[in-house]
């Protein structure tokens, strides 16, 4: 039964029994997997996270016109500019076809193929584009959203956007290094990236360091570290009664406030 062992005072704390309460919530629920891929089953919030990484930088004004019937279109101007190789063009495109405007019939003008063709002309016609559109790229590739999902690939462009300085990518790097998506798990490099997430105050990274921390994984394990973690993430101690539940919750919490701040 996930849960069963409990610790009644923190003097009764023992490594042995912090892995097994811990590791036992891993196993039976996916506990520590970031909300973009743990909410994005059916593609929704990676939709949603691309759009807004593509939406960053751009001017805000409206490139948007109507035709006869006031109906939303993609203005040809905006398509000139992106085949002339605009980066910003190319981004408003790929953003205009994932996510048409409110007011937009999507149906007519929803075309993950084209954003996923946009996105990637984004990144590959510019010696130095955005961290926010490689990392677009690397979400679309990890869903198969407009292309072949493909994890591989998208943890090269997830990685190259965490070293440019992203925190969500680095965030996301860490998660896919933990749990081995596209990648070999290796819990050291998951560390590093968790821990440069934390250091931009990414909340949710904070709170995984807590875990890594006493759990020991990619670090040498220390609770002093998981506390000090732990009460910056979430301004209260860690409930070693039943830590692994209490990580779980919190967790849970924050990849909730996560998903509504998108």
């Amino acid at each position: 039964m996930a849960g069963s062992i409990k610790f009644h005072n923190q003097s009764q704390l023992d490594e042995t029994q912090i892995h097994t309460e811990i590791s036992t919530h891993r196993k039976d629920k996916d506990k520590t997997v970031p909300a973009i891929f743990r909410r994005g089953q059916n593609n929704i919030c990676v939709t949603i996270f691309t759009s807004e990484l593509l939406s960053i930088n751009l001017p805000s004004d409206d490139l948007s016109t109507s035709s006869k019937n006031n109906a939303f279109a993609i203005p040809e101007s905006l398509i000139t500019q992106a085949e002339m190789g605009n980066f910003e063009a190319q981004c408003r495109l790929a953003l205009l076809y994932a996510a048409p405007p409110s007011d937009a019939d999507s149906e007519s003008v929803q075309n993950f193929e084209r954003a996923f063709y946009w996105n990637s002309r984004a990144v590959n016609d510019h010696t130095n584009p955005s961290p926010e559109a490689i990392a677009a790229l690397g979400l679309a590739r990890f869903s198969g959203k407009g292309c072949e999902a493909d994890s591989a690939a998208a943890f090269v462009l997830l990685s190259r956007a965490a070293d440019l300085g992203l925190v969500d990518a680095q965030a996301i790097v860490s998660d896919m290094l933990f749990h081995g998506l596209g990648v070999d798990i290796d819990l050291k490099r998951a560390f590093y990236y968790s821990k440069l997430a934390a250091d931009q105050n990414h909340k949710l990274s904070i709170l995984k360091l807590a875990s890594m921390y006493l759990m020991g994984d990619g670090v040498m394990p220390d609770v002093d570290q998981a506390k000090i973690y732990a009460r910056n993430a979430t301004g209260e101690e860690i409930d070693f009664v039943n830590p692994g539940q209490w990580l779980h919750d919190k967790m849970d919490q924050l990849m909730d406030e996560e998903v509504n701040a998108k």
